[in-house]
C-alpha cells in the first residue's frame, strides 16, 4: 500500500492471468466494440515514470489494435544530461506533439519536434522522450501492437550518448 504498481508490471501480470489490464485497474473488462469517447482532460491515468503523466484514452474498448495515450512530460533540466532513460517494446509508435518542444531519441539518433510535428517509429528501437525549451511538453502517443493481445512488454534501460540533427548541425540554441 506504500507504492503504486507500474503499468508494465500490471500489463505483465494481466498477460500471465490472460485478462485485460482494465480488469486489474478498474475491476471489470472492456466492453465497448463499436466506439469509445474520452473527453478532454479525462482518460485512465497510469504510472509509468516519475513526474510523467500518462492517460489511457480508450481503456473501455475491447480488442484494441493500438493503445492511445495522452502524455505530459515536465521540463527538467537534469533530464537533458546522461544517463538517459530509454525504453523498448514490441510494435510501432506514433507521437504527435500538441504543446511544447519534444526531443525524441531513437538509438543513437534524435529529432526535435515542435507543436504539430509527429514521429512514427519501430518501438523495438530504444527510445526516450525529453521536454525541451523550459516548459512542459504534451503529446499523443499511439502504440501499435504487433498482435491483438494488448500493449507489448516494455524494457527500460539507461544510456549516455544521443546526437540530434541539431547537434550535427552545430547549432548552439535551437529553441530560441
Amino acid at each position: 500500500g506504500k507504492k503504486e504498481f507500474t503499468f508494465t508490471f500490471i500489463y505483465k501480470f494481466a498477460q500471465i492471468c490472460n485478462i485485460d489490464i482494465t480488469d486489474l485497474m478498474e475491476g471489470d473488462s472492456p466492453s465497448l466494440s463499436v466506439y469509445t469517447v474520452t473527453r478532454k482532460g479525462e482518460g485512465l491515468p497510469i504510472f509509468r515514470r516519475e513526474g510523467y503523466t500518462y492517460n489511457r484514452l480508450a481503456p473501455r474498448f475491447k480488442n484494441k489494435l493500438s493503445e492511445p495515450f495522452h502524455v505530459k512530460i515536465p521540463y527538467d533540466p537534469e533530464a537533458l544530461n546522461p544517463p538517459y532513460h530509454y525504453v523498448t517494446h514490441e510494435g510501432q509508435e506514433m507521437n504527435i506533439v500538441i504543446k511544447g518542444c519534444l526531443k525524441v531519441m531513437l538509438g543513437n539518433q534524435s529529432e526535435i519536434l515542435y507543436e504539430g510535428d509527429c514521429i512514427y517509429f519501430d518501438s523495438s528501437t530504444p527510445h526516450c522522450e525529453i521536454a525541451l525549451g523550459g516548459t512542459e511538453v504534451e503529446f499523443y502517443s499511439i502504440v501499435i501492437n504487433p498482435d491483438e493481445n494488448g500493449p507489448a512488454q516494455q524494457k527500460d534501460y539507461f544510456a549516455t550518448v544521443s546526437e540530434t540533427n541539431v547537434d550535427l548541425a552545430n547549432i548552439d540554441h535551437p529553441i530560441s
